[in-house]
């Protein structure tokens, strides 16, 4: 979240609370930790300066595939 901390939505909500919608309904939905996960940090590369190789290091090489697709 540190990667979106200073970023903000059009209602200047800040980019950061934004993700947390999205994780629970994929886990009403029954989804895999792997997808959840994909869905909070799904912008990550595209907007912030982070990289598909941080992504893999800190959350693993499938999860880093969610998130640069």
């Amino acid at each position: 979240m540190q990667a979106h901390a200073r970023r903000s939505a059009p209602r200047a909500t800040p980019i950061s609370r934004i993700p947390w919608k999205s994780p629970a309904i994929l886990t009403d939905l029954k989804l895999d930790d792997a997808t959840i996960v994909a869905a909070v940090l799904h912008d990550t590369i595209e907007d912030t300066s982070t990289t598909r190789e941080e992504i893999d290091r800190l959350f693993g090489p499938r999860i880093g595939k969610l998130v640069e697709a």
